[in-house]
């Protein structure tokens, strides 16, 4: 598992929506994997919402640009 860090926020004019998530494991300098305190995700969840986070920003792009 890579060690990774995804963060999502969604800004509108009334509030702010985060979305934070880190993995369950981590790798040491050693090279083995440890248990993380603070981490509540697996790697596909951190991809989904790396995905996520893309398609809002592709949507937001075409609708800056008067496609939508």
């Amino acid at each position: 598992m890579e060690d990774k860090f995804v963060m999502l926020d969604i800004v509108t004019e009334d509030e702010k929506i985060s979305f934070r998530a880190r993995p369950r494991e981590y790798k040491t300098l050693t090279g083995n994997t440890s248990f993380h305190p603070f981490g509540t995700s697996d790697s596909d969840d951190m991809e989904q919402l790396t995905i996520l986070g893309r398609e809002i920003d592709g949507s937001l792009a075409i609708e800056d640009s008067g496609g939508i």
